[in-house]
């Protein structure tokens, strides 16, 4: 039985997250409506009214960065909308991204943390070229949350799901892209090491001598 346009546009529309068309040159051919309640805020476009690059259409901040707007910027050839599109057109079946991108929301830039699934549509063709179907997400609240890192009050040191409790400093080296550079501060210095210290600093000058008095 072949599934029929309205009962697919019903079966879109019944879906919470954020859903795009898009071919292959990232042109935004269609949308749900939860695509379109919350990423058309800005332009208060339609679906039927799409017909623009993907950067315009989810008011990318960096459209404004070139005269050639989306995909023109120095910012768009790192964009994770962008090369999730071109992966799942020219390769991978299906792609998850992780992203940060800066939107215009509410006339201000906002750094929103996207999950973008990226997926090719073999049986739809739109004007002769691929077409991907794309699923945003925003996950800033779940970004935040991971944020915040469980610390022991004494031992100060941090708990994963198994309970290992590691250091602050492992913590971060495995988790993210933080390196350390390690020092003493002094008053740790003036601690651990008194005599490097006291060889350190200057000795008090005497006071000069009265000439008259001096031996000859």
């Amino acid at each position: 039985m072949a599934v029929s346009n309205a009962l697919l546009r019903a079966v879109l529309d019944g879906i919470p997250a954020p859903l795009f068309v898009v071919t292959e040159d990232y042109v935004v051919q269609d949308c749900n409506q939860a695509a379109a309640a919350l990423l058309l805020r800005e332009t208060m476009a339609t679906p039927e009214s799409l017909q623009r690059l993907c950067g315009q259409v989810v008011s990318c901040a960096h459209v404004s960065d070139h005269p050639g707007g989306c995909g023109h910027g120095p910012a768009c050839p790192q964009c994770a909308l962008r090369n999730s599109v071109r992966s799942a057109a020219y390769g991978q079946n299906v792609v998850r991204r992780y992203a940060r991108m800066l939107l215009r929301i509410g006339g201000e830039n906002q750094e929103v943390s996207m999950l973008i699934s990226a997926s090719r549509l073999p049986a739809l063709k739109l004007d002769g070229q691929a077409s991907v179907l794309v699923m945003i997400e925003d996950v800033s609240e779940l970004a935040e949350l991971r944020r915040l890192i469980p610390v022991c009050a004494h031992c100060g040191r941090v708990r994963e799901a198994d309970l290992y409790r590691q250091s602050v400093q492992d913590y971060l080296t495995r988790n993210t892209v933080v390196q350390f550079s390690h020092s003493l501060c002094p008053d740790c210095l003036r601690e651990l090491y008194p005599d490097l210290v006291s060889q350190a600093e200057p000795e008090e000058t005497a006071e000069p001598s009265d000439p008259e008095n001096t031996p000859r």
